[in-house]
């Protein structure tokens, strides 16, 4: 059966019992006898109905919706009101109407004692839910045995006749006619005692709140506590049962709240130490979701001086982080920058002095009257007190922070054990937050460089222009993502088709931009000038104009003119150029040298265009220093001597086939290296008609 039906049929079943009571009582007015068993019937049935309703309400799930303060207030309330209906009860009889006191008892007081009992089911559900706060293996006993007392109260009025309305015994007297009833009096206050030593919920507190909850909870004791002898006599006229369970919670009311205003009373004290602690665990509970949460240095510091000032009610707070010109202010809480810079240097070395050499934190309480930081008073005589602490991560001191207060003796030494606590966690977050954005900027510098690689790329030719009975290829390898080697093959006209490849200094993205300006500027130099050297005396000038006066480019431009069967050469400091021919492999090295070294005038008596016959089967092969500097793992070079033995035994290959065995033969020799230099190859082979 699901949880509500359950609860609706325990609801419907004493509630109608309780119905049938009332209709009794009614009834009788009447003369008319509901019930067969008139003496002991009517507290039958009432005593039934009450403990279906006992039970129903003690497991109803409603009341745990409500925080700690609404359940006192709850509980509370509920107490007044019972007390209020009592007091209306008893002003009943002392009214010389007959007839309305008759008319009282008959109508009103069965409906009060239902209210009655109601309210106190849900103090007595109320008090559970406080009893279980902070549970040990004995709580579920200790309430469990209030439980039975309250239902033996209800049950023992049933038992004992000199209880009974028709008795003979004046029910108002003490407990000296019923030893079972003092007996059962005695378990009533051990009940009351068991459950108000469980007041764990008072932890749960503030300050505040355990003001209001004691002085309120005073006036309510002291109302309920004066009202404890009328308690026994309210109901009884009535039904004796209600009576007696009335009765026997007012004695564990009493008990269980005078108890728990001790406890308050003597927390009170303390109260405002219990907030402050519980307020720097929640600081620093959010403050380690900071540390989870935030990797931008900036907001961290913010957020973290905001926590800080907060764990130690502090007026101001800043932070000073060490960088390439020394400690400067990296954030503030309380106070504005341009007044923390007004602070005099000597005074800020003093406080430092005070931590540089210890592990914890300090404290100075009183800081114009301490000598180390009397000093202070001269910039800003409203701070009082402070605390100093390192940020140090793995033994390195990254900064310092400061806390500081207008009231002198405004922390205590557990401050400083927090603070530095808090400091250290500090450290740990601006470290994290630095790698983190060292690697985001690792990772936005990749990309940029796989863009730039993917755009330098898209410069170097897509395709190769094709000429009758002539192979011609080239590729270039980087050293890092981006690089400042570049080739480029051009048929300027149906007869000219010229070949350049260079190499700038350096490596990056400042020398592939370099190499990207140069193509542009060759490709509308060789549509004026037809000679290698005119073009690279041209290109010097432009480089001298415009490139960063240590930048220099090694370069080879050649024209190759298919109808004379030759090809002029113009080498500008850049690595010889490998010509075979009839089987034989010779290095050409025409004079040259690199561009942007000296002016145009100068360049023009160091470089000399060399005409090359270029016959069937004859093959020039242009190439970088990248490729002879590659090193293996014992840093040896790939050499010159690998590369002539390598294009000696694969001349009558075709040019593509040559590089795929030059590519696996640098990557046999490297082992996986990096390299340190770009590698770029063009070659260039005159077949056979």
């Amino acid at each position: 059966m699901k949880r509500p039906l359950k609860t609706m049929i325990g609801l419907l079943l004493p509630i109608a019992c309780l119905f049938l009571a009332l209709f009794h009582e009614w009834t009788s007015l009447n003369g008319i006898s509901f019930l067969p068993f008139h003496e002991r019937g009517l507290d039958i049935l009432i005593a039934v109905g009450l403990l279906g309703l006992f039970f129903t309400l003690l497991h109803v799930k409603w009341i745990h919706r409500f925080d700690l303060m609404q359940k006192l207030r709850l509980a509370g309330g509920s107490v007044l009101a019972v007390w209020i209906l009592v007091q209306l009860i008893q002003s009943q009889s002392s009214i010389s109407n007959a007839a309305w006191a008759e008319f009282f008892e008959r109508h009103f007081l069965p409906v009060f004692g239902l209210m009655i009992c109601i309210l106190v089911f849900i103090v007595i559900a109320l008090i559970k839910d406080l009893v279980y706060i902070q549970q040990n293996k004995h709580t579920a006993a200790q309430f469990h045995f209030l439980v039975i007392v309250m239902i033996a109260s209800l049950v023992y009025p049933l038992l004992d006749r000199t209880l009974s309305p028709g008795s003979n015994v004046d029910f108002a007297l003490d407990f000296e006619y019923s030893i079972g009833y003092r007996i059962f009096t005695g378990f009533t206050v051990l009940a009351g005692m068991l459950i108000g030593a469980r007041c764990k919920w008072i932890h749960y507190l503030r300050k505040k709140q355990k003001l209001q909850v004691f002085f309120s909870g005073l006036i309510v004791f002291a109302l309920t506590s004066s009202a404890l002898g009328t308690m026994r006599t309210a109901l009884h006229e009535f039904s004796p049962a209600m009576s007696h369970f009335l009765y026997s919670f007012w004695i564990v009311w009493c008990i269980y709240s005078g108890m728990s205003l001790l406890c308050l009373l003597f927390q009170l004290p303390a109260a405002g130490l219990l907030d402050r602690r519980a307020r720097e665990m929640a600081s620093m509970q959010a403050m380690s979701m900071v540390i989870n949460s935030i990797f931008n240095t900036q907001d961290l510091i913010s957020k973290s001086l905001g926590h800080a000032r907060k764990i130690v009610d502090a007026d101001f707070v800043w932070v000073e982080l060490a960088g390439k010109n020394g400690l400067t202010i990296a954030g503030a809480e309380g106070i504005v920058f341009s007044d923390l810079e007004e602070i005099p240097k000597t005074a800020m070395e003093n406080i430092r002095e005070i931590v540089r050499t210890r592990e914890n934190a300090a404290l100075v309480n009183h800081v114009t009257k301490d000598k180390r930081t009397s000093e202070m008073g001269k910039w800003k005589r409203a701070i009082a007190s402070m605390i100093i602490a390192k940020l140090q991560h793995n033994q390195k001191t990254i900064g310092y922070l400061y806390v500081a207060s207008r009231r002198p003796f405004a922390f205590v030494d557990e401050s400083r054990t927090l603070i530095q606590a808090f400091a250290n966690q500090v450290a740990a977050a601006l470290e994290n937050a630095r790698l983190v954005e060292l690697s985001l900027e690792q990772e936005r510098y990749k990309e940029e460089l796989r863009v730039a690689h993917e755009a330098q790329m898209r410069l170097l030719p897509q395709t190769l222009p094709k000429l009758d009975n002539v192979e011609i290829d080239g590729f270039c390898m980087t050293a890092n993502d981006i690089g400042g080697d570049f080739y480029d093959v051009i048929q300027m006209e149906p007869d000219r088709l010229d070949i350049v490849i260079g190499d700038v200094s350096g490596k990056g993205a400042s020398a592939a931009f370099y190499m990207a300006e140069l193509k542009g500027v060759i490709q509308t130099l060789g549509m004026h000038y037809n000679n290698p050297k005119d073009i690279l005396l041209k290109t010097n000038t432009f480089i001298r104009k415009n490139f960063e006066p240590s930048t220099f480019v090694t370069m080879i431009y050649a024209i190759y003119t298919p109808s004379a069967r030759k090809i002029q050469i113009a080498r500008a400091g850049h690595t010889p150029v490998g010509y075979l021919s009839s089987g034989k492999l010779t290095w050409l090295e025409s004079k040259g040298v690199g561009l942007g070294l000296m002016d145009s005038e100068q360049l023009k008596e160091h470089l000399d265009a060399e005409n090359v016959p270029f016959k069937q089967s004859d093959q020039l092969f242009f190439y970088t220093d990248g490729l002879i500097e590659a090193k293996n793992r014992d840093h040896e070079e790939f050499g010159e001597e690998r590369l002539t033995e390598l294009l000696k035994k694969h001349q009558d290959e075709h040019v593509a086939s040559l590089f795929d065995y030059l590519k696996k033969a640098i990557a046999q020799f490297t082992q996986g290296m990096s390299r340190f230099d770009d590698i770029t190859v063009v070659m260039i082979k005159l077949l056979e008609s």
